[in-house]
């Protein structure tokens, strides 16, 4: 690792960038301990602030893990999830050494607001079914999901006959309901953790955060479920294909 006293990168940033190109030519693995901020400050001739800087600027893109009193650690791949699957969070997140599982908040059936009612495209006296689920990945939370399933005419009652808590809704809803799904309508945008998202999520706040927001479709293009989720920015990755036409 060599540091140019004479470039007009930042001493920090120069520091950062050579721990970066080692996790990418995988010298250093997932799991792998760094060296301490003195071994760092010796062999490169640099402050201690300068190297806590770039460990820091690593910690917040969720490239290593600080263990307190124990180390820092090169941090598990980031989650690449694709824009053009509507899959669900079990099935965009099925890979071998990867257990999904989620924690349920809220399951309840009552009215809409006028805005999901909207979303929907049913009333404020129609039913919806309110699932809301912490998701987790080998124990790590780092989704949280609220959702509204059109239930007018109580034609998804048979939701509120299963455990969430394990089973996939988009599964019940195929296997059970004859739902197929067809398209739905996503938006995300990035911000800080709100106070909420600090107790649910467990993550500190002001952490950067994806929200989306998604309407998902039946094949008749009836909109069957509103929802709206966080994920953590540190963990996640979302990828589109694009084309000129």
């Amino acid at each position: 690792m060599r540091i140019n006293t004479e470039s007009t990168v930042p001493v920090y940033l120069q520091v950062a960038n050579e721990i970066k190109k080692n996790i990418k030519d995988e010298t250093l693995k997932s799991g792998d301990m760094l060296p301490s901020d003195r071994v760092y400050c010796e062999e490169l001739g640099v402050s201690h602030m300068t190297v806590k800087k770039a460990i820091d600027l690593l910690a917040n893109e969720g490239l290593v893990i600080r263990k307190k009193g124990v180390g820092t650690f090169i941090a598990e791949p980031k989650i690449t999830q694709s824009l053009f699957t509507l899959t669900g969070f079990t099935g965009d997140n099925k890979s071998p050494g990867r257990e999904t599982y989620s924690k349920v908040l809220n399951f309840k059936e009552g009215h809409p607001s006028a805005d999901i009612a909207k979303k929907l495209m049913i009333t404020e006296k129609d039913s919806v079914i309110n699932l809301k689920r912490l998701r987790m990945i080998n124990d790590d939370i780092v989704a949280l999901e609220d959702a509204y399933i059109n239930n007018k005419n109580k034609r998804y009652q048979e939701i509120m006959n299963h455990d969430f808590e394990r089973e996939s809704l988009y599964q019940i809803l195929k296997e059970k309901c004859n739902v197929e799904l067809g398209l739905a309508k996503e938006t995300i945008e990035v911000s800080s953790a709100t106070e909420e998202i600090n107790m649910q999520m467990e993550v500190p706040l002001g952490k950067p955060m994806f929200y989306l927001k998604r309407i998902s479709y039946n094949i008749e293009e009836e909109p069957i479920e509103y929802v709206e989720s966080v994920y953590r920015a540190d963990k996640y990755i979302f990828s589109a294909v694009l084309t000129t036409q």
